[in-house]
């Protein structure tokens, strides 16, 4: 049978367990709300640059411009040498943002021209 001492022994260390378990949470949720120095400077949203005016945005903007004008079996002719860009990169400028936009543009090159008309939407 056990003593009344060690069961009073006993509840003395439920009742110290009970209060390191919470002084543990109370430095837990002090340190959780402990601000941080910050790495970068802050400034308002509302001042903030708004959109991306990429190296293409021109040439894209200027053929989309034209698409939407065209007629249906006709396609825009793009002297390559007018584009500051490589063929390549205004060709894949050109399937980005119309396909953001849900619509489609195809197109096609030789040496000289590059090639655009509006797809099946």
């Amino acid at each position: 049978m056990p003593s009344s001492r060690s069961c009073r022994d006993s509840e003395i260390a439920w009742e110290l367990f009970g209060v390191f378990d919470w002084a543990r949470a109370a430095v837990k949720a002090k340190n959780r709300t402990r601000k941080k120095a910050m790495h970068f400077q802050t400034m308002v949203q509302a001042d903030l640059p708004q959109g991306r005016n990429g190296k293409h945005r021109e040439i894209v903007t200027t053929i989309l411009s034209d698409l939407d004008r065209l007629s249906t079996g006709s396609a825009l002719k793009v002297p390559l040498a007018e584009l500051v860009e490589s063929k390549e990169k205004v060709r894949s400028a050109l399937n980005r943002a119309p396909r953001r936009a849900g619509r489609k543009v195809m197109t096609a090159s030789d040496t000289n021209y590059l090639y655009v008309w509006n797809g099946d939407n």
